[in-house]
C-alpha cells in the first residue's frame, strides 16, 4: 500500500499580481473619490485568496485537487 500524497504549491505570482492590482485600484479609488471602485478592490483580494494555492492529494486510487481554501474540489 502506498502512503497518501499531499502537496500544496503557493502561487507567488498570482498573489503578487492581485495585490499589485488591488493596491493600484485602491490608490485610484482614493484619489478620485469613487466609492464604487472599492468593489473591484475587494474582488481582486478575494480572487487572490481563492487562487493563491494549488493542493494535490492522492490516496486510495483517486487524485484530488483544489485551489485556495478548497471551495472547488475536483
Amino acid at each position: 500500500m502506498t502512503p497518501p500524497y499531499h502537496h500544496t504549491q503557493i502561487g507567488y505570482v498570482t498573489l503578487g499580481a492581485t495585490l499589485a492590482g488591488a493596491l493600484g485600484l485602491a490608490s485610484i479609488t482614493i484619489r478620485h473619490r469613487h466609492p464604487v471602485l472599492w468593489i473591484g478592490v475587494a474582488l481582486l483580494i478575494l480572487l487572490g485568496v481563492l487562487f493563491s494555492t494549488l493542493t494535490i492529494e492522492g490516496a486510495g486510487g483517486e487524485l484530488r485537487s483544489h485551489f485556495g481554501p478548497g471551495f472547488w474540489r475536483k
